[in-house]
């Protein structure tokens, strides 16, 4: 019996202990405040058909590009900007979040999808376009049907882990998150009141990527602001940066590099740069391949897919690179370290969106 009451007593005090300390957290979380945010995924599919003969010529590959963004636009029925059927229009946003790419003997289309009958029916006239493209018989291989769609609900966790590790990437922040629903995440952000920064880190487009850009693109270094001026050289004309991209060829995507790229200080110059490796010998051979066969040429360092693509440096290719590498550009030491933490923490695999941003007062 009393032994009974000795256990009775340690349990009562361990509940004691656990409300005061619960209590003392509820205590510094109010005292801290904080940030609650609310962010809804949509659902999407990716269609990768794999080429039967890989595409090596640079050029070839980008006139290919623009030909297959405008038939699979026109099969969808998704409208163009005016006069420009490569481009998207600004007021469609199914076309806005269409991206076509070709990435060794891959083509790679992704689209926003309502449901998985819609990624269907859109496999179906997504192939048409290809066949249009790749005329020639077997040329092709088309994706499984079976796994093209990719709900909100599937990528729930992925989603959650990724925007942890951009708001806390040394694991000191207290910071909550779950899942909501089969569509939403929300973080809880203990002591955080700057919500501009909050919003940057949450919704910034982190697909890096290296791409070859065509020799008729001419680019300026911009002394005064970070990223680079582009010049069609043909209409002497400046462009944007999805322009330039059209007939651009990735030869590396950021889901090669290693989560460890950092800011480091250029040696000469002193200024913020960008250090990176690159993961695995079969990726460090092919760029290291591409980048040798291509001295002379401008590769341009791109962040972020589609309509949201912007070049970020554009250096021209000296000497082979295969293992490491830097990012430079007119950079700030805040601007070089939240890019080297959105690439370690990875691309989202959907553009997310805020649906609520709440400043909890101290």
């Amino acid at each position: 019996m009393r032994w009974l009451l000795g256990v009775a007593f340690v349990c009562c005090g361990i509940v004691a202990v656990l409300i005061v300390l619960h209590a003392r957290y509820n205590d510094v979380s109010q005292a801290q405040g904080g940030m609650r945010v609310v962010l809804r995924i949509p659902n999407r599919a990716e269609y990768d058909y794999t080429l039967t003969a890989p595409i090596t010529e640079i050029n070839k590959i980008g006139a290919l590009k623009s030909q297959l963004i405008t038939l699979v636009r026109k099969q969808l029925g998704w409208k163009s900007a005016p006069g420009d059927p490569t481009k998207a229009d600004a007021h469609d946003p199914a076309s806005m979040a269409l991206q076509v790419d070709f990435t060794g003997d891959r083509a790679s289309i992704i689209t926003a999808a309502l449901s998985n009958a819609d990624a269907q029916a859109q496999l179906g006239k997504i192939t048409l376009a290809m066949k249009t493209v790749f005329p020639a018989a077997h040329a092709f291989t088309s994706p499984d049907p079976a796994s093209v769609f990719q709900s909100a609900n599937s990528m729930q966790d992925t989603v959650r882990l990724i925007l942890e590790k951009r708001l806390n990437p040394a694991g000191t922040m207290a910071l909550h998150s779950f899942a909501q629903g089969d569509d939403e995440i929300v973080l809880e952000i203990s002591g955080e009141h700057d919500p501009d920064h909050v919003t940057y880190l949450l919704t910034a487009d982190a697909h890096i990527s290296f791409s070859l850009l065509s020799d008729n693109i001419d680019v300026e270094e911009n002394d005064n602001q970070q990223g680079v001026t582009l010049v069609d050289k043909m209409t002497g004309k400046e462009i944007n940066a999805p322009e330039a991209l059209k007939s651009a060829v990735t030869i590396l995507d950021g889901t090669a590099l290693a989560p460890t790229s950092h800011m480091e200080y250029d040696p000469f110059n002193g200024k913020p740069e960008i250090a990176f490796s690159i993961l695995g010998e079969a990726n460090q051979q092919h760029f290291g391949a591409m980048t040798e066969g291509n001295l002379e040429r401008t590769l341009a360092i791109v962040r972020g897919t589609g309509a949201r693509a912007e070049i970020i440096s554009a250096p021209v290719i000296k000497a082979r690179i295969d293992r490491r590498g830097v990012i430079t550009g007119n950079f700030t030491v805040q601007q070089a370290t939240e890019m080297a933490t959105l690439f370690n923490a990875g691309a989202l695999p959907v553009q997310v969106q805020i649906v609520e941003s709440r400043v909890m007062p101290k």
